[in-house]
């Protein structure tokens, strides 16, 4: 039976404007292809047949990659030679990838917050969040659809809240949190019922958490991706 993975483009790389449209689709594919080993060892002439473009196209898309931080090459060169035997292609870890792409934030409060987020025109709150949760704020709202992303003073706190609390008082860190919302909303049933991150911290009728059945029901291959 035909192996299937799903295929992530976070926001961050969908909207990355240095970027070809190409060079999206094939982070796509390398992230599929990275969930049976944690890494991709496709060759350039795959993605040239996957694709029915030349193999310079597939260097030009993965030089575009690399030099965005979004991929990491390891190469394997036969024994006293320049030639190369293997390549390992590596997903950059979230982290690095939200560093590399968010300006630094120190000791930030929650007016600062909403200052960035609308327009200087929310009130002074005293609370903090970790400079993950900060970070990852915009990426996972992009998860969702627009009609039903966060615009109200109220509605971003509820947000910033629950991804707090979510890796305070649950244990899964923003970058999990992306990564179980991004395979949530690809589900055929679930782009239609998982609308907001608030109900990830809700409880089935059965009293479990709705974070707790994601993970397992779409989260086995997050360790295997270094999640």
């Amino acid at each position: 039976m035909k192996k299937s993975y799903y295929a992530i483009i976070p926001a961050f790389v969908r909207y990355d404007q240095n970027l070809t449209a190409n060079a999206k689709l094939l982070y796509g594919e390398i992230t599929a292809l990275c969930n049976e080993k944690g890494y991709c060892f496709a060759r350039n002439k795959y993605f040239a047949d996957l694709y029915n473009v030349k193999s310079r196209s597939i260097t030009d898309w993965i030089a575009q990659l690399k030099t965005a931080g979004y991929i990491k090459l390891k190469m394997t060169y036969k024994e006293n030679s320049k030639e190369i035997e293997s390549r390992e292609i590596y997903i950059t870890n979230f982290r690095e990838v939200v560093k590399k792409n968010t300006p630094p934030i120190e000791n930030i409060h929650q007016d600062n917050i909403y200052n960035n987020i609308n327009n200087n025109t929310l009130e002074y709150k005293e609370k903090k969040y970790s400079d993950m949760v900060l970070k990852s704020f915009k990426p996972i709202c992009e998860l969702f659809p627009v009609q039903t992303q966060p615009k109200t003073k109220s509605d971003k706190n509820a947000w910033l809240d629950c991804i707090d609390k979510l890796e305070r008082l649950d244990g899964y860190s923003p970058r999990k949190v992306y990564y179980i919302s991004q395979k949530v909303r690809s589900d055929d049933f679930w782009k239609n019922n998982f609308l907001t991150i608030l109900k990830l911290r809700k409880k089935n009728k059965d009293g479990l958490k709705y974070i707790n059945l994601f993970e397992a029901k779409f989260g086995k291959n997050l360790k295997q991706m270094n999640i």
